[in-house]
């Protein structure tokens, strides 16, 4: 690997020359990355094979880490570190950093999500509380390079289309300001993903155990905990629980818990909704693999409006209605949407109508109207509670998103 040596050395005498100033290293880096030919070069196996044939390895700081399927250090400094990360199903949660640094698309594509974070109210240091809003959305495919800027400054998610997709990172040891690198859920709520007290960890394997054996008082000792937590070990066993339990029998067992701080309960509620519609989206990652199916995946996992996603279809699929693709989409993923309402919707010629129609919000009065033209009245209007219990279904599933107008 004597390209990442040399890329290493590189960055290293650039960086000298601004005195090791932190702020000027994601542009060094970013520029190292882009004009090393070497690493263009690479494929998606390169460095695994390289981990198989090499009796020795640069040293692989945080081997237990698995953020990367799996990540590979290629380049050790005391300042700084070199990594290549593989990916085949997970994808990033929003997160932002405790350092600086870029990172360089080595093979495959993914979507790459931009947030903001609005505070509203600083629960503690661990747990914040505001509003994430989407401020960009971007494909990135092979020789793409974007800076890693310290903290808030980068709020971001990337969702990976192809198996594997390949990342090379650059990125600083520490900072002498180093903050908490928050994970972010939406629709607001951030912690510190860092922090594992032990008695925390403990506590959630506790109930765990509980829980995996069948035991009759699980629920009971889960509402006592949720009782007696402070709020940061609050939001992790809620968090947690969610392999467990629906949201809605989770959601009604905090809120008995008999929380006085009812503005903090709402948030994690709130979070949790949205934590499981992301899960549900995960997993159905696992079970497709073609690049566009993984594409529509992505867009249903960081837009909430099809004004916001059509877009980004087009930039993809220049020459392709994104209605038309859509569709199929819909039709290829819906058999695997683990039991969502829309799963029983039935796609006949008939019922297939009725979604198009419903396509990007569209008010039901005119839907009912598009159909009335096209169909005879009398037979539209008597079968229009099964029109309803379709909207119905679509809004409660994973692709609300599609049939919700933009705000």
């Amino acid at each position: 690997m004597r390209l990442f040596e040399q890329l290493g050395t590189d960055i290293d005498e650039r960086w000298k020359a601004t005195d090791f100033d932190t702020r000027a290293f994601p542009a060094i880096a970013s520029e190292a990355l882009e004009g090393s030919q070497a690493i263009a070069d690479l494929d998606a196996f390169d460095v695994v094979r390289w981990v198989l044939d090499s009796d020795e390895l640069p040293p692989q700081r945080n081997i237990e880490s698995m953020f990367g399927e799996p990540p590979v250090q290629v380049y050790d400094h005391p300042k700084f570190v070199i990594q290549v990360l593989h990916w085949l199903d997970g994808t990033t949660a929003i997160h932002q950093h405790s350092f600086n640094g870029a990172f360089h698309v080595l093979a495959g594509s993914s979507v790459h999500s931009l947030f903001q974070f609005t505070e509203t109210r600083r629960v503690n240091t661990a747990v914040l509380l505001g509003d994430v809003t989407l401020m960009k959305a971007e494909i990135l495919e092979r020789g793409a390079t974007r800076p890693i800027l310290h903290g808030n400054a980068l709020i971001h998610s990337l969702f990976h289309l192809e198996r594997p997709s390949v990342t090379v990172v650059v990125r600083t040891v520490s900072q002498a300001n180093d903050v908490p690198q928050y994970q972010y859920i939406r629709p607001g709520i951030a912690f510190d993903s860092f922090y594992k007290p032990q008695l925390v960890r403990r506590r959630i394997q506790a109930l765990t155990l509980f829980s995996q054996s069948g035991h009759c008082d699980y629920k009971d000792l889960l509402q006592d905990t949720l009782a007696r937590a402070d709020e940061f070990t609050f939001l992790q066993v809620a968090i947690a629980s969610l392999q467990h339990m629906t949201v809605p029998d989770l959601e009604r067992r905090i809120r008995e818990a008999g929380r006085a701080d009812e503005a903090f309960v709402d948030g994690v509620c709130a979070a949790l909704h949205g934590l499981a519609r992301e899960s549900q989206i995960v997993r159905l990652r696992g079970h497709y693999h073609t690049p566009d199916q993984r594409f529509f995946l992505a867009l249903l996992m960081s837009f909430r409006s099809a004004g916001e996603m059509w877009p980004l279809i087009r930039a993809r699929y220049p020459d392709a209605d994104p209605e038309v693709l859509v569709m199929r989409w819909l039709k290829e993923l819906r058999g695997a949407t683990y039991s969502t309402p829309f799963s029983d919707v039935a796609f006949d010629d008939a019922t297939e109508d009725v979604v198009r129609l419903m396509l990007g919000g569209t008010p039901i009065d005119e839907v009912h109207n598009s159909l009335r033209r096209e169909f005879d009245e009398a037979d539209v209007d008597a079968h229009f509670a099964t029109v309803l219990q379709i909207r119905e279904a679509l809004q409660a599933s994973i692709f609300s998103p599609v049939f919700t107008m933009s705000a």
